[in-house]
């Protein structure tokens, strides 16, 4: 979990998919890579793994990649696979309602963060977009609780339900 303390006038927060998530989420002409991040024994922490689990789509585009809670772990399969975009989702704590949704670009994630994780989501995004031209944003879902404890608050839920259902309509097979 990412906490983010100041939302910059060029990101978009929703407790609904914008047309601008939506796009962030969609496959592009090239190949597109999701990176869910979190930890499921913390209660909305763990939205990104739930996320992971429940789309369960065959292999296609986006690739859809758990990190759980080391998405450092990923950085050298994402430089591999060379995609046009990669988008981080994990929770987040950026001062909205749970459930809210905050998409940033990679120029606008926090240098200094909170984290549940070992290395920041920006370290991470920096890594990879050093090796390869790609463009990387991050999808923050506000937490209510990261309690021990397993299960996501219904807020947190139902973002994550709107979110796997996009994703499941607009993945597109191998061929």
């Amino acid at each position: 979990m990412t906490h983010v303390y100041h939302v910059l006038p060029t990101s978009s927060m929703s407790n609904t998919l914008t047309d601008r998530i939506k796009k962030a989420l969609s496959p592009v002409e090239g190949l597109s890579v999701l990176v869910t991040i979190g930890n499921d024994m913390r209660s909305d922490d763990g939205v990104g793994p739930f996320i992971f689990e429940k789309v369960s789509c065959p292999e296609g585009n986006p690739i859809i990649m758990n990190a759980a809670q080391w998405p450092e772990n990923i950085v050298d399969k994402v430089i591999e696979l060379s995609p046009e975009k990669v988008v981080f989702i994990d929770a987040a704590n950026f001062g909205g309602s749970p459930g809210d949704l905050l998409l940033v670009d990679e120029d606008h994630i926090p240098e200094t963060t909170l984290s549940t994780h070992m290395i920041p989501v920006k370290v991470i995004t920096r890594l990879i977009s050093s090796e390869i031209n790609t463009r990387v944003m991050y999808l923050g879902i506000q937490i209510r609780s990261i309690e021990l404890g397993e299960g996501l608050s219904p807020q947190v839920k139902s973002s994550a339900l709107q979110i796997i259902s996009h994703i499941k309509d607009t993945h597109i097979p191998l061929q």
